[in-house]
């Protein structure tokens, strides 16, 4: 008996919160962009996934960045200056690389994200705060340089997603180094 009951209200939970979902989807613009103000800075986020993505669903219920707290540890820490160069490694939508660039004022934001999809919405991300997308970049890192493919892939989180080089892969795959031998220290 307390099985099914517990059964019958996990299925409301779900029912509510899947309900919750659609409203906050349906308060988006017709381009599934999120504002909101973070230290006195108004961000836009688009959200195309968010109904079936864990980072844009949490970005959409808290209305504030993915890792809200973890970014905060960053900016106390002092590491970000306005003369820094910041490595974005699998940036996905760009949500670090926005934090980095909007709110720490970062002079340089190097944003890698090979997953075509994620790269589309990473450079909508930089373009809607204002920031520039010369250093987004649609690559994968590897210990060489090359080609890489997704070795799996996980609707219901993009940044779980995993890779591996390949010879013939559709991915460019290039080295740390390479990638920011021209930005001096970084």
């Amino acid at each position: 008996m307390a099985t099914d009951i517990t059964l019958k209200l996990d299925q409301v939970i779900r029912l509510l919160q899947q309900t919750l979902l659609a409203q906050q989807m349906n308060m988006l613009s017709d381009q599934r962009i999120l504002s909101f103000n973070v230290n006195g800075e108004t961000i836009h986020m688009a959200l195309p996934d968010a109904q079936c993505d864990f980072i844009q669903r949490i970005i959409i219920q808290t209305h504030h960045f993915f890792e809200a707290a973890l970014l905060s540890q960053v900016a106390k820490m002092g590491l970000i200056k306005h003369d820094t160069v910041v490595c974005d490694i699998g940036a996905n939508i760009g949500n670090h690389s926005v934090y980095f660039g909007r709110i720490l004022g970062a002079q340089t934001v190097v944003s890698c994200e090979p997953q075509a999809h994620a790269y589309n919405t990473l450079q909508q991300n930089l373009e809607l705060n204002s920031l520039t997308t010369e250093n987004a970049f649609n690559v994968m890192l590897g210990s060489t340089s090359g080609r890489g493919e997704v070795t799996h892939f996980e609707s219901i989180n993009h940044g779980a997603t995993r890779l591996r080089s390949s010879a013939d892969g559709p991915i460019a795959m290039v080295t740390l180094d390479e990638l920011t031998a021209s930005y001096g220290t970084v």
